[in-house]
């Protein structure tokens, strides 16, 4: 028989309510190819700057383009944290639940207030829905969704909180989503029922 896989997810029980940490989706072809950039980043104005100098009519021009590759590089960099060793974080207690996605470098928060937090479920959809039904924008202009690619936003657990549908678990898989939730409304039972009146 096969042995069942380990969650990936750690549910720690405070006293005062939840503490939850799993990791972000490990896609390491997308960690090879952020390699392969950061290489292509640090080379590349070595090879077409080094003999150039910084005077000239090409002075402004440089300045532009190294503002333009620092900021690249920044965010090569903030994604690599991420996917190699980031972490997502849900704290419940009893006034709020947060969300917290933690990297070396930087980290993100969001805190709902738990009065407000309806209808918590794992879905198997587990992009953010676009706002609109155009075509376009579900495949082209969703910030998002563009996060959702790189595990930064959408996941397998999803809520309500006022009027938006907000989501977590990027890194998990529907089947381990569920578990996460049960464990969740067994401690928080107001967080399943429906926020309609």
């Amino acid at each position: 028989m096969t042995e069942p896989p380990k969650g990936k997810a750690s549910i720690t029980q405070m006293s005062g309510g939840l503490l939850i940490v799993m990791p972000p989706p490990r896609r390491w072809f997308m960690v090879a190819g952020l390699a392969f950039y950061v290489a292509f980043w640090v080379g590349f104005p070595l090879v077409v700057f080094g003999d150039a100098g910084w005077s000239g009519a090409f002075s402004v021009w440089i300045v532009v383009f190294v503002a333009v590759w620092l900021y690249c590089g920044a965010v090569c960099a903030y994604l690599s944290l991420w996917l190699i060793a980031g972490r997502e974080v849900v704290i419940i207690d009893e006034t709020a639940l947060a969300t917290r996605q933690e990297t070396p470098m930087r980290t993100r928060s969001e805190t709902y207030d738990i009065r407000d937090v309806h209808d918590l479920r794992a879905t198997s959809e587990w992009l953010p829905e676009p706002p609109t039904d155009s075509w376009f924008w579900r495949i082209q202009c969703s910030p998002e969704r563009g996060e959702a690619i790189w595990g930064l936003a959408g996941g397998h657990i999803a809520f309500d909180y006022h009027n938006r549908t907000h989501r977590f678990a990027a890194g998990l898989d529907e089947a381990e989503a569920q578990q996460i939730v049960a464990r969740i409304i067994e401690r928080f039972p107001s967080l399943g029922e429906s926020g309609q009146a």
